[in-house]
């Protein structure tokens, strides 16, 4: 298994003169395309169910529990004006969002 560290990428991204905005998008695509290749080894291990695996450098734990979520909708239906500010946390995000051209 290799490990690119995080100076080998701005070396590289530096010697080729890609501009900040393509190398976003150059490592956003690479994400998205191990973020896929991730889904499906995890769904290889879940197919063998609970218990514990074991690799030559890491081990995989598959569990099963349940999970109570509270629907947001539902609060908002049901809930009075009052309830739903005082359980509403807000957050100022300032996010990014990078699409090829082609």
């Amino acid at each position: 298994m290799y490990e690119i560290t995080m100076r080998q990428i701005e070396d590289y991204f530096h010697q080729s003169g890609i501009s900040d905005i393509d190398e976003l998008g150059a490592v956003d695509r690479q994400i998205k395309d191990l973020e896929a290749i991730r889904a499906k080894l995890k769904a290889r291990v879940l197919s063998r169910g609970i218990g514990l695996y074991s690799g030559s450098q890491f081990v995989a734990e598959v569990q099963e529990y349940d999970r109570a979520n509270i629907s947001p909708v539902l609060v908002k239906e049901f809930g009075t004006v009052e309830f739903v500010q005082q359980v509403t946390q807000m957050q100022h995000v300032k996010a990014v969002i990078v699409k090829p051209i082609i």
